[in-house]
């Protein structure tokens, strides 16, 4: 009998590699920060650091856009800005802390910029029943190993089969964050990701 499972621990968005993907809907213009790294510029030359903030304004309309939370303190906005592709840093002083399910508010002081972001996070995992099959697998042998000079006994690194029991996690997250200046929504993210992982629950003797 499949499973299905609400997840309510923090930090499995901020977890997974893959973005989100999905719909930036912007009503009217919008003027982002986004930290950028200076053309010509190495860290060696620069103990100070090589960032600059550019502006960058999104315009009206829906975009197609992924959004990313590459760490605890950076998301990433990657969209089509005037037809060319742009990636939106916004640095955080702070730790994100973004729940599995339910509200987040990121203040316009944390997010550097001048609006804020209210979001609501929905996370559902689904388990398979066990399942059970063979994988391949490694294993030391020793082999005796003959030359003109003789034989000798030597490991080596051979190709095996184990019985293994697993089952399948399957993980869908929606997101949807909506950014407001001055008590009046500028845009939304609606956008989703979908990843999957075999966990094991018994792996056999290799041989």
């Amino acid at each position: 009998m499949i499973k299905k499972l609400f997840i309510i621990a923090n930090l499995l968005l901020l977890a997974a590699c893959d973005p989100f993907e999905g719909v930036i809907s912007v009503k009217q213009p919008m003027n982002v920060k986004s930290s950028e790294k200076s053309p010509g510029c190495s860290p060696d030359s620069d103990p100070w650091g090589c960032n600059q903030i550019v502006n960058v304004v999104i315009p009206t309309g829906d975009h197609s856009a992924k959004l990313d939370f590459v760490s605890r303190d950076q998301i990433q906005l990657n969209l089509k800005v005037n037809g060319k592709k742009k990636q939106l840093n916004l640095d955080l002083p702070k730790k994100l802390n973004v729940p599995d399910n339910g509200p987040f508010s990121i203040s316009a002081a944390d997010l550097g910029q001048d609006f804020s972001a209210d979001g609501q996070a929905n996370t559902m995992v689904t388990d398979s029943e066990i399942q059970r099959g063979w994988d391949q697998c490694t294993y030391q042998r020793n082999e005796v190993v003959c030359t003109p000079q003789g034989c000798h006994t030597e490991w080596r690194t051979v190709y095996g089969q184990q019985q293994v029991e697993f089952f399948n996690r399957n993980t869908d997250q929606k997101i949807t964050v909506n950014f407001v200046a001055a008590a009046a929504q500028l845009s939304s993210f609606n956008g989703q990701r979908v990843f999957s992982e075999r966990i094991y629950t018994y792996r056999g003797q290799c041989y």
